[in-house]
């Protein structure tokens, strides 16, 4: 019997089993292969010490050696104001890149002799060597982590442009508060482009009086293939796993023989007022 899940745990994949949600490794995935197209192959994770946070750690090791890129770095953070500042320091070799430097420059300061003074100005102007590090994937989902990492992040010089700042598809909408934060603009998430599921979308609320929930979109892909595959030769391995895939509520998607499931996710930016989309959605996912 072949199912269609109901769920975006990427570990149930499995001959005859494909699970429609949107995985934590299809959305590292294709941000880790846009930070890597831009130049961007040292990678690092600063990921809640939780199941998703786990699951986004597999899938960074995983794409980095599918990338033949270093293993990357990742810190775990438990909730709260003290562990996140710890795991940025940690992750960043705050105590071997800048601590030293930022000590001479208090001793001076705090001299508060003229000669004093102007060594710290001078130790001021001395650059703080970049981490070891450029593209950092990030796990926080909600405002206030994000926020307070808007402020750790730069103070121990983790910041653009030598560090491409990487999220999930719970980004989409933190996007525009995020925007609101200098430290965190630029940075880069992989979700569906909205306007796939603008139709679907309208006429659900139409119907309902609200908007669909996530899970409206998987359940509604799932009635689409089952009539499409009925129609098509029957529930068979073979026609669910069409190598052109098919085109679902939230875009294009493939269901592989071996129950992994691909995605055509689209890459946005964090800009001012709305993000913008910076790479679509392939057309395509396999070759011809």
């Amino acid at each position: 019997m072949n199912v269609l899940a109901f769920t975006n745990d990427g570990t149930v994949a499995q001959p005859g089993v494909w699970p429609l949600g949107i995985s934590p490794g299809q959305q590292v995935r294709r941000v880790v292969q846009a930070a890597s197209d831009a130049g961007h192959t040292q990678l690092a994770g600063l990921l809640p010490d939780t199941d998703f946070g786990h699951r986004l750690g597999q899938a960074l090791q995983q794409e980095a050696a599918k990338l033949s890129e270093p293993a990357p770095q990742i810190q775990f953070y438990e909730p709260g104001f003290s562990s996140l500042n710890n795991a940025v320091r940690t992750l960043s070799d705050w105590s071997g890149r800048g601590e030293a430097l930022m000590a001479q420059i208090k001793a001076a300061k705090d001299s508060n002799t003229p000669e004093g003074l102007a060594k710290a100005r001078e130790l001021r102007r001395q650059q703080v060597a970049p981490p070891s590090f450029n593209a950092l994937f990030i796990g926080a989902t909600d405002g206030n982590t994000l926020a307070e990492l808007a402020n750790f992040l730069p103070y121990y010089d983790v910041s653009a442009p030598q560090v491409l700042l990487m999220g999930p598809s719970l980004w989409a909408p933190l996007a525009s508060a995020m925007a609101g934060q200098s430290a965190l603009r630029g940075a880069i998430y992989a979700a569906p482009d909205p306007a796939a599921a603008a139709s679907f979308d309208a006429k659900y609320t139409a119907a309902y009086g609200s908007a669909p929930p996530a899970i409206a979109d998987v359940a509604f892909d799932a009635a689409a293939l089952a009539k499409l595959a009925a129609s098509n030769g029957g529930y068979t391995v073979q026609t669910l796993s069409a190598p052109a895939g098919f085109t679902g509520t939230d875009g294009l998607l493939v269901l592989e023989p071996d129950g992994t499931v691909k995605r055509g996710l689209a890459v946005f930016s964090i800009t001012p007022g709305q993000p913008t989309i910076t790479s679509p959605a392939p057309a395509s996912l396999n070759n011809p």
